[in-house]
């Protein structure tokens, strides 16, 4: 599929995000938290709404005073 993933090297643990195991019509959001020692979890994050669209992570998180709300275009 066309997932993305996130690795912390850290706390030894992987997340990785995609559509459902359904080949042919994957209808979900899946996180897939992968650790140490074998340790696997799935986690349903919800149907998709766009079945065209894949689930994205990203390990970059801006600080509050970075963030445009919504209807306002400056920066706090």
């Amino acid at each position: 599929m066309y997932g993305s993933f996130f690795v912390d090297e850290k706390k030894k643990v992987a997340v990785v995000v995609d559509k459902d195991s359904n080949r042919y019509h994957p209808t979900r959001n899946m996180a897939y938290i992968i650790g140490k020692k074998g340790y696997v979890k799935q986690v349903d994050l919800g149907e998709s709404r766009n079945l065209n669209c894949f689930p994205r992570v990203c390990s970059f998180v801006p600080s509050s005073m970075q963030i445009n709300h919504r209807g306002n275009h400056n920066t706090l």
